[in-house]
């Protein structure tokens, strides 16, 4: 089974998340630009998990998972406590 980010088009899946941030914060939509570069983080530090190369694979999957939580988090408060 492929997934869906690999090394291949990790890196233009990024480009266009960090476009739909630069979106945002034209309109003012500060909340959902911060989650957007969480979910960026969280895109840029997805690896193959049996690449030897990626020296640390704990601290890789911790900055990924964070990302994800942290862009909940934002979505949450801005839609119901903002």
């Amino acid at each position: 089974m492929v997934p869906a980010i690999n090394k291949k088009n990790k890196y233009l899946i990024g480009f266009a998340i960090a476009a739909l941030a630069v979106f945002c914060f034209i309109n003012g939509n500060y909340y959902f630009m911060a989650s957007v570069l969480c979910v960026l983080v969280s895109v840029l530090t997805t690896f193959d998990k049996d690449d030897p190369k990626i020296k640390n694979q704990k601290l890789m999957q911790a900055l990924n998972l964070s990302g994800y939580a942290l862009a909940v988090l934002i979505w949450v408060y801005s839609m119901y406590f903002k």
